[in-house]
């Protein structure tokens, strides 16, 4: 990519203390993406918080964020995303999802709702039941105590039934309303009238219409009990008319909209520094575990433990690289401190001086003068004692019989 000057970004230029550009264009890919997950509908569900989460901590760290500045990225994240959906996303849903006329859905059409100042509410609609599984027509009432950006959570819920589809009688909740026009097996025409329970007018509620099972039926004969407990009722959600999310005029949206937003926010900041905390702890380990096999000789220090040609890992007192072949070579402090030594003629290891045979290719040593390198660097030169051919132990300088085997030499 080019600047306006014509020439290239500078990726790695500092942009902001120690954050270069390369790192701060990552955290803002992170930032975007972690908001638009949280405001697609997902911002309720532990999915979309771990998403969220893994998306904060990956992003940054893929162009090496420390993880300090990768923290505060989180709590500024948290911040911003609280005040963001609370004052733009979840009012916005809400008044997106408020409508008094809903579109038809499932078993219901020409929906309208109408309210009056005290709480009261009346349904009038068109419905045609046939093929949804029920038994009666209900209206659902949810008071909604958070908006978690675009993910309503209630805290109570009521359900009350409009009517039977058995025989068209009202239910038993003789206080409510209702008339029943153009009835026929399937179909008809509703207006009614909630007067069992006044919906606060300083909050939310969302509103269904749906087909339910609220009785149990005898067919044989021809008896239906009605069930008490609404927590007994079934419902077939395919039948369900579009929620209407609403509260009246003067309703607090904000509320519940900085409440939901700081909850969901909680959740995804829990999740994030939990990564943070568990990958902190296992890189820690890591670098104990690195820093103690460097004192003992295992590893080099970091910078000096790959090869310089191709990068692949290399031990200390290897000699060549096991990938391209290439000869290591290495300062003499990062060399294991040995006491005297020599190099193999055949591949140039490090050989203790008292070894037989080179523990890197397997070659002999027959005696012939080696180059043995004292521990203050001084170089002395030897002659190896001969190793009998028959069973291998070593021999006294000019010995001609075995003293072991008593084999002729």
């Amino acid at each position: 990519m080019a600047d306006k000057k014509g020439g290239s970004i500078d990726w790695n230029k500092t942009v902001f203390r120690s954050i270069t550009t390369k790192q701060f264009v990552a955290m803002i890919i992170a930032f975007a993406l972690g908001l638009i997950i949280l405001c697609i509908g997902l911002g309720g569900s532990v999915i979309g918080w771990l998403l969220t989460a893994v998306i904060l901590y990956i992003f940054p760290r893929l162009t090496k964020v420390r993880a300090r500045d990768i923290a505060a990225f989180g709590a500024v994240f948290a911040v911003v995303g609280i005040v963001v959906g609370g004052l733009s996303v979840a009012p916005e849903f809400i008044d997106a999802n408020s409508d008094k006329t809903p579109d038809d859905h499932g078993a219901f059409s020409n929906v309208t709702y109408t309210y009056t100042d005290d709480g009261i509410y009346t349904v009038e609609f068109d419905y045609d039941i046939d093929g949804y599984d029920g038994d009666s027509i209900i209206m659902y009432t949810a008071h909604i105590n958070q908006i978690l950006f675009t993910y309503p959570r209630a805290d109570s819920a009521d359900a009350y039934v409009i009517m039977t589809i058995k025989d068209g009688a009202v239910a038993p909740a003789s206080s409510n309303t209702m008339t029943v026009t153009d009835k026929t097996a399937t179909t008809g025409h509703i207006v009614f009238t909630l007067n069992e329970k006044a919906l606060g007018t300083d909050t939310l509620w969302e509103l269904d219409l749906i087909v339910g099972t609220s009785f149990d039926a005898d067919e044989t004969a021809g008896t239906y009990t009605y069930r008490e407990s609404t927590s007994d009722w079934t419902f077939d959600s395919s039948s369900v008319s579009t929620a209407s999310l609403t509260g009246y005029t003067g309703a607090d949206k904000n509320g519940p909209s900085f409440v939901g937003c700081a909850d969901a926010m909680l959740y995804v900041m829990i999740m994030f520094f939990l990564i943070v905390g568990m990958v902190w702890l296992i890189r820690d380990r890591v670098n104990k575990t690195r820093t103690k096999m460097e004192k003992e000789g295992r590893l080099y220090p970091q910078g000096y433990g790959r090869c310089d040609n191709c990068g692949a890992l290399i031990l200390p007192g290897e000699i060549k690289c096991r990938k391209c072949g290439t000869y290591i070579n290495r300062p003499e402090s990062m060399k294991p401190k040995k006491t005297d030594f020599f190099q193999c003629s055949e591949c140039g290891a490090e050989v203790p001086s008292d070894a037989k045979v080179c523990p890197k290719c397997g070659a002999k040593f027959d005696g012939e003068e080696q180059d043995i390198v004292k521990s203050d660097g001084s170089i002395e030169k030897v002659s190896e004692r001969a190793v009998c051919p028959g069973c291998g132990c070593e021999l006294p300088d000019g010995a001609e019989v075995c003293p072991k085997c008593g084999r002729k030499l």
